[in-house]
């Protein structure tokens, strides 16, 4: 996965799942690489590739697992 001036490439990714409680304050980072790899281009570089988006209120630490 390479990432650079708003350019995402998945093609080696078969999985990507991004865990994170909305209410808390720490949670950008993984809201925007959501973001970044949800948009249309990226998920063209690899139709394959699955994105979890896991929203849930436990007040755990924001997880992203990426599995190649």
């Amino acid at each position: 996965m390479a990432a650079g001036r708003g350019r995402v490439i998945l093609k080696t990714v078969k999985e990507i799942i991004v865990q994170f409680c909305p209410f808390e304050s720490n949670v950008r980072g993984a809201r925007e690489f959501l973001a970044a790899v949800g948009t249309e281009k990226a998920r063209l570089t690899n139709s394959n590739c699955r994105i979890v988006a896991d929203v849930k209120h436990d007040e755990m630490e924001p997880v992203i697992a990426v599995t190649f």
